[in-house]
């Protein structure tokens, strides 16, 4: 089952789409708010902008009043068509319309535009009684009486000449609001899932970390001391660390196009020289080649990771818990390489309270580093400064 999104110009809707169609129509994707509608009771996920924006980005593409007239006067003649093919089934309602539809000019019709907005008249059912007086407004409205394949009741062909009749009397302040609040919720769009998460208090990798560290925690606290499961958590921590942070940089690479070249600035496997007549090649499968330099990064090797968040993410490192992470670093890497024993030889044993102590100094620090993550979700692109 489809779920839908319109946009609204003022109080008059002019369009609207099945989530298989979904485009930001004339919006920016800086444009998009997150609101609480405390009438419904629920959080509204839509595009608003002034209309003065709409006008002008539709002038741009062509759509201003000369557009207008052109398409009244082809769509003119098609409207009274259906009409007189009306009179079969509503005679006397029929005549009478059509009476006063020939006699009307454009300036005639967005008069009866206006008063649909103004009022905030609404369409309707047909159920054998008109629901308003002015028989043209009751044309305009009723979704059912005609039969018709015109796409709108106002005679126009587009949705951007409708929207250009709407300027003609609407004030400067005016919204247009684009509704995609039933596209999130049924998870029909991922247009707002950046400006969500950058709302949340932490970001989703963080949270997924959380989890991590939360199942293990869980795991000590349902389980008698056993030196060999607290070796296993204790790599299993550094192992949940690694990931937030190798998969938070792809993805803020992937999503920011000026980190994105911070990181091919700063990796060294990208310092190299080419012929002009590869870059096309090479910008073709620039991500892949970035995807696998990243996967090819040591994220549990702390000085590393912390240069490589501090020149590409302007990201900072806690300078009190590097020593810490360093040595658990290593003791991760007795346990992966050695079994728990030490380059010496030496065996080390491991107890849960030196795993709890470790989940939350890897806690303390990723919660710092988060916090600078989030602030940098969205591009200049994603939001009006």
């Amino acid at each position: 089952m489809s779920s839908w999104f319109d946009v609204k110009i003022g109080n008059y809707k002019v369009y609207e789409n099945s989530s298989h169609c979904f485009c930001e129509w004339y919006f920016k994707k800086s444009e998009r708010a997150i609101r609480e509608n405390e009438i419904l009771e629920r959080t509204e996920y839509i595009y608003i902008t002034p209309i003065t924006n709409l006008k002008r980005r539709l002038a741009l593409n062509g759509w201003d009043r000369n557009a207008l007239e052109l398409e009244f006067q082809q769509e003119l003649p098609v409207l009274i068509e259906d009409i007189e093919y009306g009179r079969e089934y509503h005679p006397d309602y029929a005549n009478t319309l059509l009476a006063l539809v020939k006699e009307m000019g454009l300036d005639d019709w967005i008069e009866k535009l206006k008063s649909i907005e103004h009022n905030n008249f609404k369409p309707y059912l047909y159920e054998g009684i008109d629901k308003y007086e002015d028989p043209v407004i009751d044309y305009m409205l009723c979704i059912n009486r005609w039969y018709s394949e015109r796409s709108q009741s106002f005679p126009c062909i587009s949705d951007e000449c409708l929207a250009v009749a709407l300027f003609e009397f609407l004030p400067d302040d005016s919204l247009a609001v684009q509704n995609c609040t039933e596209l999130v919720e049924a998870g029909s769009t991922d247009a707002f899932d950046d400006l969500i998460e950058y709302h949340q208090e932490k970001t989703n990798l963080f949270t997924v970390f959380l989890t991590s560290i939360s199942e293990i925690e869980d795991i000590i606290h349902t389980t008698q001391e056993n030196s060999t499961i607290a070796k296993l958590l204790f790599a299993g921590i550094i192992t949940a660390m690694e990931t937030y942070l190798s998969d938070t940089i792809k993805k803020l690479i992937s999503r920011n196009p000026s980190i994105k070249r911070r990181y091919v600035q700063y990796e060294k496997v990208f310092d190299k020289n080419i012929k002009i007549q590869d870059i096309f090649r090479k910008l073709e499968r620039l991500d892949k080649d970035i995807n696998n330099a990243i996967d090819q990064t040591s994220f549990h090797n702390v000085e590393t990771v912390e240069q490589l968040y501090r020149e590409v993410l302007l990201v900072n490192f806690s300078e009190i818990h590097i020593p810490e992470l360093k040595k658990a670093v290593l003791a991760r890497h007795d346990i992966v390489h050695r079994n728990g024993k030490t380059f010496s030889g030496q065996q080390r044993f491991f107890q849960f309270n030196e795993v709890l102590a470790l989940a939350a100094l890897v806690v303390s620090t990723l919660t710092d580093i988060d916090a600078q993550v989030k602030d940098s979700l969205l591009t200049p692109d994603d939001i009006d400064f």
